[in-house]
């Protein structure tokens, strides 16, 4: 089944609003997603605030639209900003946006198990991804790839998704960054 039939089309109709590119029932696709999958796409994004009844794009919308990652974890950015909680969540929606880091290889589950409960949180998964990211930060201060390298085979995390992962944090920081609606409080 191609991809258009089996995703969530929220980001797909939020980027063709946003480019005015008409609706997705007229768009001339390859494999055309089925009426259903559009409409819980728009309903999506209503829910979210992005788009409003009459199918236009919101302020927060517009902002959803410029974020390369799904806009269910935009909208939570936008949230962290009214609630002054950005530099952590956009750590934390970084990590949601790619594939866990961490790794157990299959001849060392037991060790990969028990070094990642250095990073778990009682309370949270996702306060487990801020311990990876502090950990990173503290025990590489002077950021370098063969730090990163090191790192990962010393705490079982994925060297490419460590890199995604860094790289997805450093691009919402650079667009957020250029938003006068946006502060990052502290250091990043």
């Amino acid at each position: 089944v191609p991809e258009i039939r089996r995703s969530n089309l929220a980001d797909v109709i939020l980027q063709m609003v946003s480019l005015n590119l008409g609706s997705p029932l007229d768009f001339p696709f390859l494999e055309p997603p089925a009426a259903g999958a559009i409409k819980e796409g728009y309903r999506t994004l209503e829910e979210l605030g992005a788009i409003s009844p009459t199918k236009k794009l919101t302020k927060s919308g517009k902002i959803m639209a410029q974020l390369p990652i799904d806009p269910v974890i935009s909208r939570i950015i936008i949230e962290a900003s009214a609630r002054n909680c950005l530099n952590d969540i956009v750590i934390i929606a970084s990590a949601l946006a790619i594939q866990d880091p961490r790794t157990r290889p299959s001849e060392k589950e037991n060790e990969a198990d028990k070094v990642h409960k250095i990073f778990s949180h009682p309370h949270s998964d996702f306060f487990a991804l801020l311990n990876i990211w502090n950990t990173l930060h503290h025990d590489t201060p002077s950021f370098s790839w063969s730090r990163l390298k090191k790192f990962c085979r010393q705490y079982f995390l994925s060297f490419q998704r460590m890199r995604e992962w860094l790289d997805l944090h450093e691009q919402l920081h650079r667009i957020l960054r250029k938003r006068p609606d946006f502060s990052f409080s502290g250091t990043k």
